[in-house]
């Protein structure tokens, strides 16, 4: 159970009403009271308060892991802990908190990582930075790379100079600066490139599996080029597609790409470049009785009639037969 902030009982709880309390001044001054150029001060420094903050968030939970209080609650994890604290916090995030706040201080590299650390606790750089600039220094220290591999004076250059560009890159870029870096000073990472990309390719994997509502679960993970190349080709089909008088399209990004997908399958199996079976071409076979058939046909009310089914047995409306026959992928039978 968190404590109440309203009656801190020591001086850490004490910072903290006080913060919370700027904060709740700044909420409390109406919008048309400030100014355009304390708009964006305010806007940048409230992103630096967030920094500041996040950063105080991973020093006081890494200290908690190493006092052991996450045992204690019965939990085998820190993000666990995490989540306990703050039930909102999804298990993605924590367990993307814990392993930053571990790495940074609690981890046997975190000697290494004192510059990054001071930077994170400073608000120069963000988390998201600093785990660029953490795992690239990690992947040049012992026992990654044997020792001596990478002169010492190096790595601190190095970290330097991330920290340095961090001021101006966002995590992306950065992260790709930061692999050049990694090729540059390491001698042996194509090699460990090589193998990596191996690994990566037998932990392949992708799942379809139907719910029983129908629609389908899509579970996997890519190795980077099929990631790329997916990526690649559901962008070219999903952008936004206004109406003819303007109106946005209403999807949201997610929905957008999932018809992006449909669009690339479908292309796909409309196309001759898919191998064939047994002499045929791939296609989608819709089942449907002809009874339904002629209805529908005729555009007679179906009500009552046995549906139309995919090729696994999942049922579907008249409306969707009538798009699917209008769609070259799919045949009926």
């Amino acid at each position: 159970m968190t404590a109440d902030l309203d009656d801190p009982p020591d001086a850490a709880l004490a910072a903290l009403a006080g913060v919370l309390s700027g904060l709740d001044d700044v909420g409390a001054i109406p919008d048309w009271q400030v100014s355009d150029d304390a708009l964006a001060q305010a806007v940048a420094g409230l992103e630096r308060v967030m920094r500041l903050a996040s950063a105080q968030q991973l020093r006081l939970a890494a200290e908690a892991g190493a006092r052991g209080l996450p045992g204690r609650r019965g939990h085998a994890r820190l993000e666990h802990w995490i989540r306990e604290q703050v039930p909102t916090t999804s298990p993605r995030v924590a367990s993307a908190q814990a392993r930053r706040a571990e790495r940074l201080f609690t981890s046997a590299v975190a000697a290494d990582l004192a510059p990054t650390r001071e930077a994170l606790l400073a608000g120069q750089v963000s988390g998201d930075q600093a785990d660029v600039v953490a795992r690239t220094i990690q992947v040049l220290v012992p026992p990654v790379v044997p020792a001596g591999v990478v002169p010492d004076v190096a790595v601190v250059e190095g970290q330097e100079f991330l920290l340095e560009q961090a001021r101006v890159f966002e995590p992306g870029q950065l992260n790709r600066l930061a692999t050049h870096l990694r090729h540059r000073l390491d001698p042996d990472a194509d090699d460990r490139l090589a193998r990596d990309e191996h690994a990566q390719h037998r932990a392949r994997t992708l799942t379809l599996a139907p719910t029983l509502s129908g629609m389908v679960h899509l579970q996997g993970l890519l190795t980077p080029a099929c990631g790329a190349a997916l990526r690649t080709a559901i962008d070219a089909w999903s952008a936004p597609q206004p109406a003819a008088d303007g109106t946005p399209d209403p999807r949201s990004a997610a929905q957008r790409r999932h018809d992006g997908l449909q669009q690339l399958a479908e292309r796909a199996i409309g196309s001759d470049q898919l191998p064939s079976t047994h002499g045929s071409p791939y296609r989608i076979v819709v089942t449907v009785p002809h009874q339904t058939l002629t209805a529908a046909a005729q555009h007679e009310p179906v009500a009552g009639l046995a549906p139309a089914t995919l090729p696994d047995g999942t049922p579907i409306s008249s409306t969707a037969l009538a798009t699917s026959a209008a769609t070259p992928t799919c045949s009926r039978s």
